[in-house]
Parts: structure tokens; sequence; C-alpha cells
């Protein structure tokens, strides 16, 4: 059986991710607030759970992951001339790592990295082009299986 506090913070993620979802979904843009409102509850989350380190693993989490995914956008544009991220999931991964320590903040993205990685591949051996995948429906299933198992 799942400690309450841990599913007080699933029901939070879900909560705070679904329109993240619905947006995906309806093919929308996800405003800015959403992903504020998101990294601000991980952060208040972690505070509340682990006091001061907590913040500062969530911070660290936060940081680790909008460095790594730069790195990644940057070295796939140049590499195979396509974006697998936009701003907008940048800023949703960088918010959502903010629930996480750091290892699994890392995994979470390793995870919606291969599958987009995946989705390129799987383009380039068909010869097609497709649209880039909206990646916030991976991210949010990450991120709650990833929160379940810290």
């Amino acid at each position: 059986m799942m400690p309450a506090p841990k599913l007080i913070g699933l029901s939070l993620i879900l909560l705070l991710g679904l329109p993240s979802l619905i947006a995906a979904i309806e093919r929308r843009r996800i405003p800015d607030l959403f992903h504020f409102i998101l990294g601000l509850a991980g952060l208040v989350w972690s505070w509340a759970t682990g006091g001061i380190h907590g913040v500062v693993l969530s911070l660290s989490a936060g940081i680790l992951v909008l460095v790594a995914l730069t790195i990644a956008v940057a070295f796939t544009q140049r590499r195979w001339g396509r974006r697998i991220l936009a701003g907008g999931e940048l800023k949703l991964m960088t918010a959502a790592a903010l629930w996480l320590t750091p290892p699994f903040a890392v995994a979470t993205i390793v995870v919606v990295l291969l599958a987009a990685i995946i989705w390129m591949l799987r383009d380039r051996v068909s010869g097609r082009t497709s649209s880039r995948p909206d990646l916030a429906p991976f991210l949010i299933t990450a991120l709650l299986a990833a929160f379940a198992i810290a």
C-alpha cells in the first residue's frame, strides 16, 4: 500500500499535468502559466517533504534537465536537422523535474528522449517526414511513474 503523502503527490501531479495532456490532445499551445504552477508546486512539495535539502535537490534536478535537454536539442538539430523538442516541451520537462530528485529526473527524461528519438528513426527508416511528436503525454506518464517509485 502506498503512503498517503505519496498518493497526495501523485494526485497533485495528475491534476496539475492534466491541462498539458488536454492541450496536447487538442493540439494547442500549453500556456506558460501551467508550467510555472507545475514547477512551483514541485518546489513547494519538495520543501514540505524534505525541507531545504529537498528544495536544493529539486532545483538541481531542474537545472540538470534543462541543460541536458538543451544539449540534446542542439545535437539533434545539428546532426539530423530536426528539433526533437519545442520550447514549451522544454519548459514542461524542466517544471516536471522539480518534482523529482536528480536520478529520477534523469531517468524520466531518458525515457521521453528515447520516445522522441524512436519517432525520428521511424520517420527516417520509412522515408516520410512527419511532424515532431508531442511529448507531453509521454512526459506526464513518465513523471507519474518515476514519482510513484521514488
